[in-house]
């Protein structure tokens, strides 16, 4: 069986006076979902889709997902190129290219998954529509992920 794999919010939601119950939510919900998955023989970083939210008015999905640090190291900032298809239809989601830095991400702990809502343009679907897990492939290129505490930046005080 696979180690347990925790979900946290980006970091920004952790600097909020007050937690939205729906975010608290998504990371039971995610959780929940994730380890039910063998992630035993995948890679060091991965992204597991939850859910999407077509929007045919914006031609866009909202996507509810979890990327996670399978290796041994913490990760404190990612780039990676997302690449989704919904199985069994012609269409298409584009290509995203992500920019998660430091202040983003804070730190991405071994076994942990960073839950985000990503953005993907649509071409194909003719509706609004909700979309689970089951619909989706989806594969990470060209990852890069920062395995070392960035510093913080020095003050030019007098």
């Amino acid at each position: 069986m696979n180690n347990r794999i925790d979900i946290i919010p980006p970091q920004s939601y952790l600097l909020r006076d007050e937690k939205d119950t729906g975010i608290e939510r998504e990371m039971k919900d995610a959780g929940l979902y994730v380890n039910t998955l063998d992630l035993s023989a995948a890679g060091d970083i991965l992204f597991v889709p939850v859910r999407g939210l077509y929007s045919h008015a914006r031609r866009s999905m909202k996507l509810v997902g979890v990327f996670i640090n399978n290796g041994a190291r913490p990760v404190f900032g990612l780039k990676a190129t997302l690449r989704m298809k919904l199985r069994n239809t012609e269409t298409e989601l584009g290509a995203v290219h992500l920019v998660f830095p430091h202040e983003f991400t804070g730190e991405i702990g071994p076994h942990t998954g960073l839950l985000v809502h990503i953005t993907v343009p649509v071409q194909g679907l003719s509706a609004n529509r909700r979309f689970s897990s089951s619909f989706f492939d989806s594969e990470l290129s060209d990852i890069e992920a920062l395995t070392e505490k960035p510093k913080p930046p020095v003050s030019g005080g007098k």
